[in-house]
């Protein structure tokens, strides 16, 4: 890859440019933080026995902090101001989360998947799962050397799977943790940053479940130890079909937990309950978050379904 973009400081790009558009037009409320690269990255993944999958990639960036643009109205007046670009200050003026630098990283990850059920033609292989939960391993590496400044290591370890408890429904699980050491020139790019959400909108991709419904984009964020779990049930028709007058909507109910650690915020949790399949794609939950004991907020979260 060869590029020059802006970019979210969380790479799993949390918030959508649609629905930030809509809350920044509305609220004034821009979550999405970004900054500007040029960068250079290579990588490479391969098989390298049945189940064990190996993956690399270094990379090169150059990066600088943006500021957000003011604006006047006819009058000359002030519109109401944007928040501004660092999540670590939103509504400070000018201030910038870092300062401008150039990084060098190594990356690798292992992915392990235990007695793999697989199927080959002469052409192609086919992954047909495994009975016990994947783990993954990573580790990251930022080089001081050929102009860049950032100088820290981290090391991730994690699993996921997905269970069947027939007519009660399917369960998908992940857990994950890390810590950085070494950590010489930690910039707020490379803290580790959590897929929080502040809209009113699931913000899901593909079948991941690592994602939270209440909580702040940033306010977690740290550059230190972290762990985090997840866990999210379908009950499918177990639950709705009991009850005569929903059982002709095919509605399926599904709820959950989710679960933080980071030592910038210390515990956070997550309990949620909903109802999908609505009109085939919609799907609508109901959260609560609790944080030392302490109820921090509730609401409901609207989103598509993804099967």
């Amino acid at each position: 890859e060869l590029g020059h973009n802006t970019v979210q400081f969380n790479q799993e790009e949390p918030i959508s440019p649609l629905v930030n558009s809509i809350y920044t037009l509305r609220r004034r409320g821009n979550y999405m933080k970004l900054y500007q690269r040029s960068y250079l990255k290579i990588g490479h993944g391969q098989e390298v026995a049945n189940g064990l999958y190996l993956t690399g990639d270094i990379s090169y960036e150059d990066r600088k902090p943006l500021n957000n643009i003011e604006g006047f109205n006819d009058e000359g007046l002030l519109y109401e101001r944007f928040t501004s670009n660092n999540p670590l200050d939103p509504d400070g003026i000018g201030t910038d989360a870092f300062e401008p630098h150039k990084a060098l990283t190594l990356k690798a990850g292992l992915r392990i998947r235990f007695q793999q059920r697989y199927e080959t033609t002469p052409k192609a292989k086919f992954i047909r799962g495994s009975k016990y939960p994947t783990l993954q391993l990573w580790y990251t590496q930022a080089l001081p050397v050929l102009g860049s400044s950032t100088n820290f290591g981290l090391l991730e370890v994690g699993a996921y799977d997905e269970m069947d408890f027939s007519l009660l429904g399917k369960g998908n699980w992940s857990v994950n943790t890390g810590f950085f050491f070494n950590t010489k020139y930690l910039p707020f790019t490379d803290w580790q940053h959590f897929s929080g959400n502040q809209t009113s909108f699931l913000n899901r991709k593909a079948r991941r479940i690592n994602t939270f419904h209440l909580l702040p984009y940033y306010s977690y964020s740290t550059n230190d130890t972290f762990a985090e779990a997840h866990y999210e049930h379908h009950f499918n028709g177990f639950l709705i079909n009991k009850l005569p007058l929903l059982r002709k909507t095919k509605f399926q109910a599904v709820g959950g937990v989710n679960y933080l650690y980071s030592t910038t915020g210390g515990n956070y949790y997550e309990v949620f309950a909903g109802v999908e399949n609505i009109l085939k794609v919609l799907r609508v939950d109901w959260a609560t978050s609790f944080s030392k004991d302490a109820q921090l907020s509730s609401g409901i979260r609207i989103g598509i379904t993804v099967q």
